[in-house]
């Protein structure tokens, strides 16, 4: 079997120990994203980029910003893109009052447009929560974030940590804890070399994860398949 996480890998092993198991991950399919400076304003805004569908833990992100937001030393913007119509109505039929002010949907991002949603943010999320398949299925977004340039904050699902390390390529908080979530913003407002730590990571990461790399893992796994009997 071939599998895209470590974490599915080490499930399959446990429960079926007879069968031959091999990791490959996915591959970062966007380059390097060149971007200006982080803006300089007084408001902090956190992007998303992504689906919003159950388990992507947005719908948990929004419920719980009013909390993150006021514990933050700078005033704290939330800007989502992804998602259709649909989704973002349901999310944003889900807001109390002041969240209007305090988050933006921008819908689904072409890629010409990437660089501009990125320019106008100072960091991204992945708030995955700890339910379903989301703690073993690889999350496309884990492998792109290293290409945005941008400094990346993430949950403790094995299936990103993987690929994102803690405090290499993004600072980790427990998913679903929003005061962990909290004090990483914290520690990223307060010190810009933390941020820049991350993205020099990210984009060195990027080099050992692309198409290349992973073709090269698939040719590595069939020159090692044992030969069949005749």
């Amino acid at each position: 079997l071939v599998t895209t996480t470590d974490s599915l890998k080490s499930l399959l092993q446990k429960n079926h120990p007879a069968l031959a198991v091999a990791n490959i991950g996915l591959a970062c399919a966007i380059p390097q994203v060149e971007l200006p400076p982080a803006p300089a304003g007084e408001t902090f805004v956190l992007g998303y980029i992504g689906s919003l569908y159950q388990g992507q833990g947005v719908d948990w992100l929004i419920g719980h910003w009013q909390t993150i937001a006021a514990s933050l030393p700078r005033p704290a913007h939330l800007k989502i893109a992804g998602g259709s119509p649909a989704e973002i109505e349901k999310l944003r039929s889900q807001f109390k009052d002041g969240d209007a002010g305090q988050i933006t949907f921008v819908g689904q991002v072409r890629q010409s447009d990437l660089g501009r949603f990125l320019a106008a943010v100072d960091a991204l999320v992945i708030p995955a929560l700890n339910q379903g398949r989301m703690p073993h299925v690889a999350i496309t977004k884990a492998y792109d974030y290293l290409a945005y340039q941008r400094p990346s904050l993430t949950s403790d699902l094995p299936s990103i940590v993987e690929v994102m390390r803690p405090e290499q390529e993004a600072l980790v908080f427990s998913a679903g804890y929003a005061a962990a979530l909290a004090t990483q913003l914290t520690r990223l407002i307060s010190d810009s070399a933390v941020g820049q730590r991350l993205v020099q990571s990210a984009a060195q990461r990027l080099t050992s994860l692309g198409w290349e790399a992973r073709n090269d893992k698939y040719w590595e796994l069939l020159r090692n398949l044992p030969a069949k009997p005749v």
